[in-house]
This record gives C-alpha cells, structure tokens and sequence, in this order.
C-alpha cells in the first residue's frame, strides 16, 4: 500500500520471505484471515466452503458455507462469514452456526471483508451499499454505519491508534 504521501523518512522496508503456499486445487479462493493460533481461514466459494488450516499449510477442517466471501476470527475464536446471499454468519471453529449480525438475511448488498477489535466490534465492509456497518460482536446487534466510499473492498482496525483503515476500489485510495 502506498499512501498519499509516500514512504516517510525513516520508514524501513520489511524482508519478505515465502514459506510456501496452501494448495486448494479447483478453488475460488476469496479471502483469508487468521486467528490467535496463526491457524488460516480461507474462503472458497467454488466448493462452498471455508477451510481452516495449520499455519504450515495442513488442512485441519472446513464446513460448508454457500457462497462465502469475506471473512475474520475474533479473539474468541467466533469465525465471521459473510457471503453473496447478504448475510454475515457467525461460527464456532466446528462451523456450527452462532447467529447473524443485524437482522439476517438480506442485511447486507455485498459483505467483501469484516474486520475484529479487541473492543467487541465487528467491521463489515458491504461493497455494494459502499459503506462500513458495525456491530457488536457477542449479540450480532447493529451499531452504527460510516462512510460514502466509491466501492470499499478491504478492511483493518488499528487496536494502537484506534483507526480504521478502509481500501476504496474506486477511489484508488486508502481512508
């Protein structure tokens, strides 16, 4: 990501170093998160599916999602999907469902990525309605909802600088 201003002085690039790739063969691999264990979520909308894996790439389940897109762990483990239908599920790690934020099916045009803090918020980028809606995490109730964006497609939330950072397709940029 390159912001407005560049690189600031100082800035020192980080090293790079491939530790190999997660073959999902036939895949329509969507998004990825991870959770406290360094074990990867992968959303993959050609089997319907989500799959967890070890952080050394070995498949230790997945369970079935229709359609799946964005997606996030929270600290407590809760895995956040969203998928093409409008809705954001919430799982437990055996992809048994929890509940859904706001009022369900239809909540949302296009969930393409949620985003978790610390402070018990769930972030949903809902491309479509080119806006952020939040909400609390443990009840799935609606907070509130921000920006005007072109069409936002990726989300991260600072814990240091209680920031939001949010990608806008569109706009070519980063607010």
């Amino acid at each position: 990501i390159v912001f407005s201003g560049g690189i600031s002085e100082g800035a020192v690039m980080p090293t790079v170093k491939t530790l190999g790739y997660f073959p999902l063969p036939q895949a329509d691999i969507v998004r990825i998160a991870t959770d406290s264990s360094g074990n990867v979520y992968i959303t993959n909308s050609y089997y319907d599916r989500v799959h967890i894996l070890s952080n050394n790439g070995i498949e230790i389940t997945h369970f079935p999602v229709k359609r799946p897109l964005g997606i996030a762990v929270d600290e407590t483990g809760r895995v956040f999907v969203g998928t093409k239908h409008g809705d954001v599920s919430v799982y437990d790690v055996q992809g048994r469902l929890l509940y859904k934020l706001g009022s369900g099916d239809g909540e949302f045009g296009m969930p393409n990525d949620i985003a978790t803090s610390s402070r018990g918020r769930v972030y949903v980028v809902d491309s479509s309605k080119k806006t952020v809606k939040v909400y609390n995490s443990i009840t799935g109730q609606y907070l509130f909802s921000f920006g005007a964006f072109g069409f936002p497609t990726g989300i991260v939330v600072d814990e240091v600088s209680a920031e939001v950072y949010v990608a806008d397709h569109n706009y070519a940029r980063v607010r």
